[in-house]
């Protein structure tokens, strides 16, 4: 993972949660120490087990949300993607990422500082929309899906590797129980309903794989359903 901002938003039940500092400060701090991830290691072998067939799938221009300190680089196609753009509100990781164009070579790489629920692109900008571990710590996670679906070109795609919300009951209690300390630990939301949250947006799933009892969500999304024809 490489953001996790601490945000002031409300549990599934609607007990407020707490909030141990802003976003931004928080994640500068975070971000001071190169190569952070989040404290749960474990979600590095996450990402290699299910980030490379995810990655597969970019194409063309690709934009990059909350890219963190560029760990998706090399997972990146050069022979299917054109251009990879980065936005994320940490300075220090995108100088981290920066540094690392080496492993993208030779797709363009161009960063930028901004926030996931403002965007500063033109509409249908990009071909391929990629977030990774971003929802669950997103200020205004259906606001930054929306955003992503207004860049994206209408026959575009966007990938999402997340965790969230579990699909089986109990561990679904854990996470309900325990999101007032693990939002002021970590500073994300583990207990979100990342596919109600993608279709809130306005996003069409056109694949949803579910692992780790269900709390982890590789997601492949279109910007709206098929018009069906009529006979």
């Amino acid at each position: 993972w490489d953001r996790c901002p601490v945000a002031a938003q409300l549990a599934a039940g609607g007990e407020a949660l707490p909030v141990g500092a802003h976003p931004e400060r928080h994640f500068r701090r975070l971000g001071e120490k190169v190569g952070f991830d989040c404290p749960i290691r474990r979600v590095q072998v996450w990402h290699r087990a299910l980030q490379t067939p995810a990655q597969q799938r970019a194409e063309g221009d690709v934009l990059e949300v909350a890219i963190g300190s560029g760990r998706n680089f090399s997972y990146y196609n050069s022979a299917k993607v054109r251009s990879v753009t980065g936005v994320d509100f940490s300075r220090a990781m995108l100088e981290v990422a920066d540094g690392k164009r080496a492993e993208l070579q030779p797709i363009p790489l161009k960063l930028k500082l901004a926030h996931s629920q403002r965007l500063d692109f033109q509409d249908g900008a990009f071909d391929t929309v990629v977030d990774t571990f971003g929802i669950c710590s997103f200020e205004e996670p259906v606001e930054a899906l929306r955003e992503m679906r207004r860049v994206l070109k209408d026959d575009g795609q966007v990938l999402l590797l997340e965790h969230g919300a579990s699909n089986w009951e109990m561990v679904q209690g854990l996470l309900n129980r325990s999101i007032h300390g693990h939002v002021e630990k970590y500073g994300c939301y583990p207990n979100r309903k990342i596919a109600a949250l993608v279709r809130e947006a306005g996003l069409h799933i056109v694949l949803d794989e579910r692992k780790h009892f269900g709390t982890t969500y590789v997601l492949v999304c279109r910007k709206s359903a098929p018009v069906l024809e009529e006979e």
